[in-house]
């Protein structure tokens, strides 16, 4: 009888273990859609860009000062520096 016991106790662990380690997993699964969404957005958002100014160049009416791209006498800040220096 005390076996019983202890195995049902010991199912009863695991079955918890096993509710927490779904809770978490879905956790993560919810996470990385919505990192998957929002770089869908921008992969969209960037797609019209490259469209807008394929048309502009295209039609040879663009202004060529709105195509200027600015130069910096040092190279940009590596993304880990980037972090580092934003918080």
């Amino acid at each position: 009888m005390q076996q019983l016991s202890q195995e049902k106790t010991e199912t009863l662990a695991s079955l918890e273990d096993t509710r927490n380690t779904n809770a978490n997993l879905q956790n993560e699964i919810d996470f990385l859609n919505s990192v998957i969404v929002d770089l869908q957005r921008k992969n969209q958002d960037l797609k019209m860009k490259v469209e807008m100014i394929s048309e502009v160049a295209l039609d040879g009416n663009g202004d060529d000062s709105t195509m200027t791209t600015t130069t910096s006498a040092r190279p940009p800040h590596s993304l880990h520096c980037a972090a580092i220096t934003s918080t």
